[in-house]
């Protein structure tokens, strides 16, 4: 196989356009990304706004996922795809349902916060400015994702594989430095805002584990049809 084959001169029109159409969950993601990151802003205290346009977003999602499983159902999909077809479609949804999920979260724990003492606010909004640094990793992933479903080649492919790999252990990095940071403070803190802080954590890592997966298929994908 050369890596300089041009990956969409091998697949059908079927195949070419749902492929197109999955660019569309990176869209929902990042624009659902940069609003988790401004509810994870502590000078903003309005932040419902934002959560309902994560909904929003999710809700489109499911509604593309809907769409596109249909068109691989209906459709001229050569069958040994098929499967990766819809894991991919698949792990592009759980990401909006995690992304909804945690804005549910801090909007939850936001009633929290606003009666707590300053203590509280002051260790949240600091553990709040390194959530919205690895959310960063999950916009770079994302966009990385955008241009593996636009290049031509396996080279380029590869390439940007390799970049959402490498995201993916600096987040998995983060994440461990960032619980052992908690850990060390937990006596210290409200045993909710404790809780909240680690979750939201692992659901951040859980958003660059499901980029790679995506990633991975992409590559799999791409080496399937041009061997």
């Amino acid at each position: 196989m050369s890596i300089r084959k041009k990956f969409f001169n091998f697949i059908n029109p079927t195949e070419k356009v749902i492929f197109k159409r999955i660019n569309e969950y990176s869209n929902y993601i990042i624009t659902s990304t940069n609003d988790l990151m401004k509810m994870l802003d502590c000078s903003n205290l309005e932040i419902s706004q934002y959560k309902e346009t994560i909904r929003k977003n999710e809700m489109d999602g499911d509604h593309l996922t809907f769409e596109l499983k249909n068109e691989i159902t209906n459709g001229a999909i050569t069958p040994n795809l098929m499967d990766s077809f819809n894991l991919l479609i698949d792990k592009c949804d759980d990401i909006l349902d995690r992304l909804y999920y945690m804005s549910r979260e801090i909007l939850r724990y936001q009633d929290f916060l606003l009666t707590s003492g300053q203590d509280v606010k002051e260790k949240t909004c600091q553990y709040y400015s390194k959530l919205r640094n690895m959310l960063n990793y999950n916009l770079d992933a994302q966009k990385s994702i955008m241009e593996m479903l636009e290049q031509n080649t396996i080279e380029k492919m590869v390439s940007l594989w390799s970049r959402v790999s490498r995201l993916e252990e600096e987040v998995d990095d983060l994440k461990d430095e960032l619980l052992d940071s908690l850990y060390k403070e937990a006596n210290k803190l409200h045993y909710l805002t404790f809780l909240h802080l680690a979750e939201i954590t692992h659901k951040i890592d859980d958003l660059l584990d499901t980029s790679q997966d995506i990633a991975d298929i992409l590559i799999n994908v791409a080496i399937t049809v041009t061997s």
